[in-house]
């Protein structure tokens, strides 16, 4: 009889253990689900700014990223959609990108997120966005229907861009209109969006620390649109904190050009604001 009790608690302990090890690995597994991603941005050069620094940020921060940039310089979405409809049409065209057509590199992984932006100039311009977003979406989900699809919120133009007194618009007032205009187009399409935008206009209230030419360093590069490789991090921050769902830590990867003071504020402002 002590012989089947010494069995049955035998039996019981090594099912306890056994259960005990398989939660505890299930929930591991569950904690470092978000640690890989697979994200494919279809943009122009405002992706490839928010690119930039990325990669080295989330290595930094021990996560694995791929990541893909579906981009041509100044590339709208009217021509996006163009370009994939030539390819659909006849495969030998609309092979426009690094990888070859925009349904190419949409089967190319299995991805976690693709990005979709309106090219800068045309980004407050709501009727810019129709149908040509509809029909890149659609494309989406036939070639990656796993994929989240997310707006990245691209930014308004610095008070030296020459374009804004063509438009009679203000830095303000064109930030505005971007962040309306994304905000709504975001919300028809029920889709999250990164704040890039909203963070930009927020960020170039503060100067940097730094002297650049004899005056205050920027996050837009001297052309008055593009980012600096300031902007550029802080673009690699906003981000990561957005796909991760976590912040920047102080020891995570950051330029040389950028010093400990800039790097701090831009982290801290992106660490506070990118959850949407």
């Amino acid at each position: 009889m002590n012989t089947i009790k010494s069995l049955i608690r035998i039996a019981t302990g090594v099912a306890l253990a056994l259960f005990l090890t398989t939660n505890a690995s299930a929930t591991e597994a569950t904690a470092n689900t978000n640690n890989t991603l697979k994200v494919l941005s279809i943009g122009n050069s405002f992706s490839a700014n928010a690119h930039k620094f990325l990669p080295q940020i989330a290595k930094s921060m021990g996560k694995d990223l791929v990541l893909r940039n579906a981009f041509i310089g100044g590339c709208s979405l009217e021509k996006h959609a163009r370009h994939m409809k030539e390819y659909e049409a006849d495969p030998k065209k609309g092979n426009v990108y690094h990888g070859g057509s925009l349904i190419k590199l949409l089967k190319l992984e299995d991805w976690d997120i693709v990005t979709i932006q309106q090219v800068s100039h045309e980004s407050f311009k709501p009727e810019t966005y129709e149908p040509y977003a509809s029909e890149i979406i659609e494309r989406i989900k036939q070639h990656a229907p796993n994929a989240e699809i997310v707006v990245h919120q691209t930014w308004g133009y610095n008070k030296n861009n020459y374009r804004l007194k063509e438009w009679g618009l203000t830095p303000e007032g064109m930030a505005a209109q971007v962040i309306d205009t994304y905000k709504k187009f975001a919300e028809e399409k029920s889709f999250r969006y990164i704040p890039a935008g909203e963070l930009f206009a927020e960020a170039n209230k503060t100067p940097l620390s730094i002297q650049s030419h004899g005056y205050p360093a920027t996050i837009y590069a001297r052309d008055g649109y593009h980012a600096s490789q300031h902007g550029e991090y802080f673009l690699g921050c906003i981000w990561y904190n957005f796909l991760f769902k976590e912040p920047v830590s102080a020891v995570a990867f950051k330029p040389d050009t950028v010093n400990e003071e800039d790097g701090k504020f831009l982290r801290e402002l992106a660490n506070t604001n990118t959850l949407k």
